[in-house]
């Protein structure tokens, strides 16, 4: 669950108003909408269909490279009678992804390494649960290192999906939603890496583990309330008290990966880094591929291990570097490794038009209007809402990240050390995120898809910040790791302020051909976006 920090608001429409009145336009939109921004370019028909996508681009002779990739994830978001499959927990498209991802693992010859030597681990006390009789259950699998199969590296992606959120979602429900972006396109990205690590295995062994329940327990069952939430709170409460979580008092935590730290089913100890995939298949800025890549700080020597990891992959995908304080309370599957001592890191592709059907647009309306904007785009989160070419693009940076980590090369596991504040490194990174921000909209509209007016805005903002975190830099008289002056801590300093601001980003841009404008209640059945021709990078 990736949620921003951000600036405080005072004095505004109600946001979840404007997210209502961005939904009425979806369906009106997709006639003739101004994503072409001169206005006078073609609209493709709709595509949600990864091999349709493929097909096209093969025919169009720009091909979308890793076929694995995009048949993995057409296989996970539909169930076998071809209906959108959200795979929320508790139901049965949740099974029919589970089933599918041990039967995926078994075909590739991937070693089991759940319990009892399957492939699944059952969280305790989720079996039988009137309402979620096949329980909630990790899967998890490895391949083991050609020269040292004791140690680890972990990859992890959730298997489950969210209910679409905000103040319509009952209206609205699910629709065709198959959270493609959150997490489906991580979870074919493990696939796809699997299948070629035991073609060519790695030196060190390499886990893959799909995690359940990680969008928290207000995600279990359909629809805002459910009896099944409570019912599998009762039964399985007990269990979170090791790592000081309760489902009673919030309940928000990635139950899968915690239940994995409580009863692990292989050595934690040996695993020398934990990689999170939540979530990916957006370009963060089209035409300037970016990954966030959150917490290397929390360890020593974890931020030099992942830069020698992405060396080789230089100028492909930008690594934005963000301290995990930036993201604030958002939870990940890798807390709870953290917590247990284990190195982490948590990847992620800001796409925040498809997330959890648009319910950032609060989170980020704050800074939105900081440059003065007050239209976004929006659509659900479906396979047609996803950027299938930044997602194969990211799969083969982050399938050789991997191997490059899974090096028997006789490094030390980072080790854990306290961090309290901002520090120097993350004012610099801060300074290099803006600026890629900012380079990436000099490219124009035609690429961005932002219009030549928020460019500018959204520019001024940037530049803003980037100053600001400067200063911070020219203030701090410290090393690396020192801690910079009060004005630049707390959640409105231009270093928390950067993945706020990078985010935002997708929600002024027309790439999904989408826009939602403050308007009236939503209009049903929201459509698949259309797509711009060329839109291919």
């Amino acid at each position: 669950m990736f949620r921003p920090q951000t600036a405080n608001r005072s004095g505004v429409d109600s946001a979840m108003a404007r997210l209502a009145r961005a939904f009425a336009a979806l369906g009106a939109a997709a006639a003739a909408h101004g994503a072409c921004l001169a206005g006078s370019c073609q609209m493709e028909p709709p595509v949600d269909d990864a091999a349709a996508l493929l097909q096209m681009g093969r025919e169009k002779g720009r091909g979308l490279g890793n076929s694995d990739v995009l048949t993995y994830l057409r296989a996970l978001v539909r169930t076998p009678d071809g209906s959108p499959n959200p795979r929320i927990t508790c139901t049965p498209g949740n099974k029919v992804a589970r089933d599918y991802l041990v039967t995926t693992l078994k075909s590739l010859d991937v070693e089991p390494l759940g319990e009892e030597g399957g492939y699944e681990q059952v969280i305790p006390g989720t079996l039988e649960v009137e309402g979620c009789e096949e329980g909630i259950a990790n899967v998890i699998g490895v391949v083991r290192g050609a020269k040292n199969s004791d140690e680890y590296v972990v990859v992890a992606a959730h298997l489950d999906g969210p209910n679409n959120q905000g103040e319509f979602q009952d209206e609205i429900g699910n629709q065709d939603t198959d959270n493609a972006y959150d997490d489906g396109g991580a979870v074919s990205v493990l696939l796809s890496m699997a299948k070629e690590f035991i073609a060519n295995p790695p030196e060190l062994s390499v886990v893959f583990f799909f995690s359940s329940a990680e969008e928290g327990f207000s995600n279990i069952g359909v629809g805002s309330s459910n009896p099944v939430r409570a019912r599998i709170c009762e039964a399985t409460d007990s269990l979170w008290a090791e790592l000081g979580a309760s489902c009673r008092v919030d309940g928000q935590f990635p139950v899968g990966s915690y239940a994995f730290a409580i009863n692990p089913t292989f050595d934690m100890s040996k695993v020398r880094i934990f990689v999170g995939l939540d979530p990916l298949g957006a370009p963060g800025i089209r035409g300037s591929d970016l990954m966030a890549v959150i917490g290397s700080e929390v360890f020593a020597g974890l931020r030099d291990l992942v830069e020698g990891s992405l060396a080789p992959s230089k100028g492909k995908v930008f690594p934005a570097y963000i301290a995990r304080a930036t993201v604030g309370n958002n939870y990940g599957d890798l807390d709870p490794w953290v917590r247990k001592g284990t190195p982490a890191i948590w990847i992620a592709q800001p796409g925040f038009q498809a997330y959890h059907g648009g319910m950032e647009y609060e989170s980020l309306q704050p800074l939105l209007e900081k440059a003065g904007i007050s239209e976004a785009f929006w659509a659900l989160d479906r396979q047609c809402s996803l950027d299938l070419r930044a997602l194969v693009k990211v799969a083969a940076v982050l399938t050789d990240m991997v191997r490059n980590l899974a090096t028997d090369d006789g490094t030390s596991r980072p080790t854990m050390r306290a961090v309290t504040s901002f520090a120097l490194s993350d004012a610099e990174d801060a300074v290099a995120n803006y600026q890629f921000a900012i380079e990436g909209l000099r490219k124009g509209s035609g690429v961005t898809g932002i219009s030549a007016e928020d460019t500018t805005r959204m520019q001024g903002l940037l530049q803003q910040l980037q100053q600001g975190a400067q200063q911070c830099i020219e203030g701090s008289a410290g090393g690396p790791t020192a801690p910079l002056g009060e004005a630049c801590q707390g959640v409105q300093s231009p270093v928390a302020l950067t993945a706020a601001a990078i985010m935002a980003l997708d929600l002024v841009s027309s790439r999904l051909g989408e826009q939602g404008i403050v308007g009236e209640e939503p209009s049903l059945p929201i459509k698949c976006p259309l797509r711009r021709p060329g839109a291919g990078r």
